[in-house]
């Protein structure tokens, strides 16, 4: 790859890749816990690979595709807010990730969850992925809202050499507004769901549960997102595996509408804004038995109590007032 007269990559067999400008997750598991990741940039020239976009992430983002196996990303009691894609807001890319957890309390700007894997059933605990939002979680926030950012504290003599060179480093940012005294000092509960479905035959040919998923939608939301798919006899989508826990169409091409039903519907739930949340279809939809016969016929609820971190990342015992803040530092009296 070389630039061209204009600054730009020339387009050849090479790609390129712009993504995560404070966290990037290649493989494995990721957590964050009490953690304040903002105004970090991921700047380049947008491009198309494989169906996938080349930039993502401004905060955290994870890879896409199959040529790693990125499994699970949770997110705890953190601050993802005020990062950018080329100027745009881009904070959490979740990226093609197996399960998403959030375990409560986060603060978080802009959160895509366009690429995680798709529900797989043969595997009971695989149909929901999303196990967001949960107690406290709030997305589309801005940083100006949740942190100081008049009163950010610097390094005295540290001066830094990335964003603004020049000036002295950051040390951290003061928590303000829904930030401050949020996290229940003596813990909180959640739950997550998984959920899995029996099929009318090995491979779920001739199976309505596509059907059953849409008409729940209906019955719940009073949303008909059958047009979506007019024309289509949805009883012959299916997964055919094998039996991992991601549904792989590239050396399995036949799991391709299976994949595509899923990306259309979440496409078409985008496409009407109010009634679901960011996570669009998530625990809340998969944790209840449908109206219908062909509903998940596996459902379990597991709960676990969370607690708030004992210090902060400057070392202050939490919590200093009512109850704990979000992100990285406990704000002083």
């Amino acid at each position: 790859m070389h630039n061209d007269d204009l600054g730009a990559p020339s387009y050849t067999d090479d790609e390129f890749y712009y993504r995560g400008g404070g966290v990037y997750m290649s493989n494995g598991y990721l957590w964050i816990d009490g953690c304040t990741i903002v105004e970090n940039q991921v700047t380049g020239y947008a491009a198309t690979f494989h169906g996938e976009p080349n930039m993502s992430g401004g905060g955290v983002a994870a890879t896409v595709g199959d040529a790693h196996v990125v499994e699970d990303m949770q997110i705890q009691q953190s601050i993802i807010a005020g990062n950018t894609v080329n100027g745009e807001p881009g904070d959490l890319f979740t990226g093609s990730v197996i399960d998403f957890y959030s375990w409560g309390y986060n603060l978080i700007g802009d959160i895509n969850f366009d690429y995680i894997h798709v529900p797989v059933p043969w595997w009971s605990i695989y149909m929901s992925r999303k196990h967001y939002p949960k107690e406290g979680d709030q997305d589309n926030v801005d940083a100006e809202d949740i942190l100081a950012l008049g009163s950010i504290q610097y390094h005295p003599t540290i001066q830094s050499v990335g964003v603004s060179p020049g000036v002295n480093a950051v040390l951290w940012y003061p928590p303000t507004g829904d930030a401050q005294d949020a996290v229940p000092s003596p813990g909180y509960a959640l739950s997550y769901v998984k959920a899995g479905f029996m099929t009318s035959s090995p491979y779920g040919e001739g199976d309505d549960f596509l059907y059953e998923v849409l008409d729940e939608i209906g019955i719940r939301y009073g949303q008909d997102y059958s047009v979506a798919f007019s024309g289509q006899d949805l009883s012959t989508v299916t997964f055919y595996g094998p039996a991992y826990t991601w549904p792989d169409n590239e050396e399995h091409p036949e799991n391709i509408p299976w994949i595509t039903f899923w990306r259309d519907l979440d496409a078409a739930i985008a496409a009407s804004p109010g009634t679901f949340g960011t996570e669009k279809l998530a625990d809340e939809f998969w944790g209840r038995p449908f109206d219908g016969d062909d509903g998940p016929t596996y459902v379990d609820v597991n709960t676990s109590t969370i607690t708030l971190i004992d210090t902060d990342q400057a070392g202050n015992s939490r919590p200093m007032g009512a109850a704990g803040d979000v992100g990285a530092i406990e704000k002083v009296p």
